[in-house]
């Protein structure tokens, strides 16, 4: 208790920016997610086949992967403002013209999106956790909690809208959150700081991580988010094709995977609340890893399996292990773009 009044208190002339970065990542996990409750449309409006349905992700994450390299490099020139004001307008722009007639257009704004999100995810992880100082790990747990919400509210939004006909003025909403986004970020205070490059690791008296721990995290993560986009992506679409047809509850299919992960993060967060964070990540930082990635998985299949039957029976850990996280390393400025692409 003493530590998190201590990280209050430390935060306390951050607090309008916290609350703005917060509700940034439930519209991040709404942007990421909706191409899977929306592939569906896509396909039955422009007759698209598997392999041009799945260019949607293609181009999402190729763009997100640019967004994050630009992101590195204009935190290292401006500081974060500049990257997470153009991210939220690209990614407000991109939602709201989403739903397209034209399928070039529609594509040109799931780019723009996925770019957005790939410039506003590095500098958010990592000025929150600069926030969080010894409790960086606690804090972007609950931020990445906020990402999972996103992404669970998604597709009931989606099928909600699509049985009153309004998806046109969800997206419009969606895009209306991102502005009041952009105008919050414009005139809010980042207190003054600068995004510079941090002592190293061994200069700041972190224990060092080893080339084969490197290796097997990379492999973890890059296994990782091809799963999670795969499922997530893929799930409605999958749902549709056993129901033979499209329906609220097949529209609702990502739904319940993402539920599995943001269970997976209410796991690490009440992990984290009995083993005392910095003591656990330098002792046991492979065990937190692992009990991030099984807990997730069990959780995620838990709920597949339980409300999903239609879905695939495979889930994934929660989003965020940063390498800060595990092995109590502050965030570095040259490892900004690699860290989380």
């Amino acid at each position: 208790m003493s530590e998190q009044k201590a990280v209050i208190t430390e935060t306390q002339g951050h607090r309008n920016l916290l609350v703005l970065l917060f509700a940034g990542f439930v519209l991040s996990g709404i942007a990421t997610t909706i191409v899977g409750p929306m592939l569906p449309i896509f396909i039955k409006r422009w007759s698209l086949d598997d392999g041009q349905a799945g260019f949607f992700s293609t181009i999402q994450f190729l763009a997100a992967l640019g967004g994050t390299l630009a992101s590195s490099a204009i935190a290292g020139w401006r500081g974060y403002r500049p990257a997470l004001v153009l991210g939220y307008g690209l990614m407000g722009g991109g939602l709201a013209f989403l739903n397209a007639d034209t399928h070039g257009v529609a594509l040109t704004a799931t780019a723009a999106f996925g770019l957005g999100y790939g410039l506003i995810t590095p500098g958010t992880n990592l000025f929150v956790a600069e926030l969080g100082g010894a409790n960086s790990a606690s804090l972007l747990n609950q931020l990445n909690f906020a990402w999972g919400a996103g992404a669970m509210i998604c597709s009931p939004l989606i099928a909600v809208a699509l049985k009153r006909n309004g998806l046109g003025v969800l997206l419009a909403g969606t895009a209306i959150f991102g502005g009041i986004l952009v105008l919050g970020l414009l005139f809010v205070s980042f207190g003054g700081q600068k995004h510079e490059k941090d002592a190293s690791p061994a200069e700041a008296g972190f224990p060092a991580i080893g080339l084969g721990v490197t290796i097997a995290m990379a492999a973890m993560f890059f296994i990782y988010v091809a799963m999670e986009n795969g499922i997530g992506i893929w799930s409605a679409e999958y749902a549709k094709r056993l129901a033979n047809g499209i329906s609220g509850m097949t529209t609702r299919a990502p739904m319940f995977f993402y539920a599995g992960l943001t269970s997976g993060r209410l796991y690490c967060m009440a992990i984290e609340m009995v083993w005392r964070e910095r003591e656990a990540h330098r002792r046991h930082p492979l065990c937190l890893c692992v009990t991030r990635w099984s807990g997730g998985a069990v959780a995620g299949r838990i709920c597949l399996e339980k409300f999903g039957k239609f879905a695939s029976g495979i889930a994934g850990a929660p989003r965020q292990c940063a390498p800060d996280d595990c092995f109590g390393f502050a965030p570095a400025a040259a490892d900004d773009g690699v860290r989380y692409s």
